[in-house]
C-alpha cells in the first residue's frame, strides 16, 4: 500500500477483534501471552501449532501498524499447502474485508490496511545448493529487519538459520517506539531429533527462551473421527506423532540415516528414470506388527506398497496387482526366514485369485544379507554394505520416496531409528532386524523393502526365471 495508512484505517484495525472469528485453544492462549522473545511450539500433529501462530501473526500486525513479520519454511513450494490455507482460515473473509489491503501470491506478501506486512519465504538453500551458495544465503537473511517470524516445522531447517533470523529482530515501525514492539521468533515442529530438540526439550532452555507444548486433545477444531483414522499406525508412531513424546535419541554416532538426509530425501520428488530398468524388493509379513512392504525402484524414485500381516497366496495376489498396474520387473526377496517360501511362491506359475486364471512366474531373486561383502574393508557384512548405499544415495540426493502417506511415514521412522556400531577395525555393521525390533517394537519392513529393491549383482533363483 503506498503512502502512510489513513488513521481510520489503523483504529479499525486495532478495533478488531480477533476473538470474533477466532477461538483459541488452551494451548494457543499460552502463545498469545507468551512474554519470552523466542518460542518452541512443539507437539504432536492435530495440534493446532499453526493455527494459533497465524493468529499471533493477525494479533501483531493489527496492534501496531508497519508492523513486519514473515513466516519461513525450508521448501517455499509447502507453504502454499501448509501455512498459507491455515492464515486464511483464521482470517476469514469478514475479518480480511477489514484489515486486508492486499494479497500478492505471486510476492508471498499480504500488505494490511494499516501499513503492516506479513511474508512468506523458503529456506530451501539448506538442501539444494553448495555450501558456499547457502552461506551466501544466510548472509543476505541477516539484512531482513523483521518484528515477528515463524520457522515451520523448523527440525527441518539448519541451526544457522536461527542464529541468521535471530539477528532480524530489529524492526522498529515509523512512528512507534521501541517498547511498542512485540519482538518474537517462533519456531514449530512435531517431535523430531535436531537443533530443536536439544534447545527446548534437552534443555536448559536458555533465558528469554520459553516452550508452548499444543496438545491435540485441546483442538477443538479437528475432525470428528481424527484419532481413529491412527489406529493403523505403528504404536511408536502414535506414541510420537499422537501423543507427542520425543521418544527417540538422535544425537551422536550410530545412526545409519542421520536426519539431514532422511529430511533431504523426503524432500525430493525425483521422477522414475525411464532409461533404467525397474525392479522390486520384497519383505513379507513375519509375527505381530510386521507387514508385508513392496518397493519398486526406477532410477531414484522409490514407491512402497506395505500391507498388515499379510503372506502365502494372499501376498502373492497384491503383489500381481500392483505389477500388474505398474509394470512386471524383477522382484527381489530376503532369501531368509519367511521370505524364501514367499519368493519361490512368486517365482512359479500359480492361479490368480479367481482360481481360474493361470499367473506367469515372476523373475525372482533371492538376496543373502549373510554373505561376504563387496568391499570387506569397509563393511562387516554384506547387510550392512546394501543398508550404506541407500544411505550413500539418500546423501548425493539420488533417492526420493513415495506410496500412501502411512508406508512412507513407517519408512521414515525406521530410517529415523536403525543403528550400527563400529568394530575393532571401525568398520560400521547394521543391527540386526531382531535386535531393531526388540529395541523399538516394531519391524523395519518397508525399510527392507527399499534395500532389496536396490541390491544389485545378486544371482537369479533357477526356478525364477519366467516371466
Amino acid at each position: 500500500m503506498a503512502g502512510s495508512p489513513s488513521r481510520a484505517a489503523v483504529r479499525e484495525c486495532q478495533r478488531v477483534r480477533l476473538s470474533d472469528y477466532y477461538t483459541p485453544t488452551a494451548d494457543g492462549l499460552v502463545l498469545h501471552n507468551a512474554r519470552a522473545r523466542y518460542l518452541g511450539c512443539e507437539g504432536p500433529k492435530g495440534g493446532g501449532k499453526t493455527r494459533a501462530i497465524c493468529a499471533d501473526a493477525v494479533i501483531q500486525a493489527t496492534r501496531l501498524p508497519r508492523w513486519r513479520g514473515m513466516f519461513f519454511r525450508q521448501k517455499a513450494k509447502i507453504l502454499e499447502t501448509s501455512i498459507i490455507p491455515t492464515f486464511w482460515e483464521v482470517c476469514k473473509r469478514p475479518l480480511a474485508e477489514k484489515i486486508v489491503a492486499d494479497w500478492s501470491p505471486s510476492k508471498n506478501r499480504i500488505q494490511f490496511t494499516n501499513g503492516s506486512e506479513l511474508f512468506f519465504r523458503g529456506l530451501s538453500g539448506s538442501v539444494l545448493q553448495s555450501e558456499t551458495a547457502v552461506q551466501q544465503f544466510i548472509e543476505d537473511l541477516k539484512s531482513l529487519e523483521l518484528c515477528w517470524w515463524d520457522i515451520n516445522e523448523c527440525s527441518q531447517t539448519r541451526v544457522d538459520f536461527l542464529y541468521a533470523l535471530i539477528q532480524t529482530l530489529r524492526h522498529i515501525p515509523a512512528g512507534a517506539r521501541q517498547q511498542d514492539v512485540v519482538f518474537r521468533g517462533i519456531m514449530e515442529t512435531n517431535p523430531e531429533p535436531g537443533w530443536f530438540h536439544k534447545l527446548f526439550i534437552v534443555g536448559p532452555v536458555p533465558p528469554d527462551h520459553a516452550r508452548v507444548h499444543f496438545d491435540p486433545k485441546n483442538n477443538t477444531n479437528l475432525a470428528a473421527g481424527y484419532f481413529e483414522g491412527f489406529a493403523g499406525m505403528p504404536a511408536s508412531w502414535k506414541r510420537k506423532y499422537l501423543d507427542g513424546l520425543w521418544i527417540f535419541t538422535q544425537e551422536g554416532d550410530g545412526w545409519v540415516y542421520p536426519q539431514e538426509i532422511v529430511d533431504m530425501a523426503f524432500e525430493l520428488d525425483l521422477p522414475e528414470d525411464q532409461a533404467q530398468p525397474a525392479k522390486y524388493g520384497l519383505d513379507p509379513a513375519g509375527q505381530g506388527s510386521d507387514n508385508a512392504a513392496l518397493a519398486r525402484r526406477r532410477g531414484p524414485r522409490y514407491t512402497i506398497w506395505s500391507w498388515e500381516k499379510t503372506s502365502g497366496p494372499e501376498l502373492g495376489w497384491r503383489v500381481d496387482t500392483v505389477t500388474t498396474a505398474h509394470g512386471r520387473a524383477p522382484v527381489n526377496y530376503d532369501a531368509g526366514g519367511l521370505g524364501a517360501p514367499n519368493g519361490e511362491y512368486l517365482g512359479k506359475p500359480r492361479l490368480a485369485q479367481d482360481g481360474v486364471t493361470v499367473v506367469p512366474a515372476h523373475k525372482v531373486t533371492a538376496v543373502s544379507t549373510k554373505k561376504a561383502p563387496a568391499d570387506p574393508k569397509k563393511y562387516v557384512d554384506r547387510r550392512t554394505e546394501m543398508f550404506w548405499a541407500l544411505r550413500t544415495k539418500m546423501a548425493s540426493l539420488k533417492a526420493s520416496f513415495a506410496g500412501s502417506e502411512s508406508a512412507v511415514a513407517r519408512l521414515r521412522e525406521q530410517m529415523l531409528a536403525l543403528r550400527f556400531e563400529a568394530d575393532k577395525d571401525g568398520r560400521p555393521c547394521v543391527e540386526s532386524k531382531k535386535t531393531f525390533k526388540q529395541r523399538t517394537g516394531t519391524s523395519p519392513d518397508e525399510l527392507e523393502a527399499v534395500v532389496y529393491a536396490d541390491a544389485d549383482g545378486a544371482r537369479p533363483m533357477a526356478f525364477g526365471v519366467q516371466g
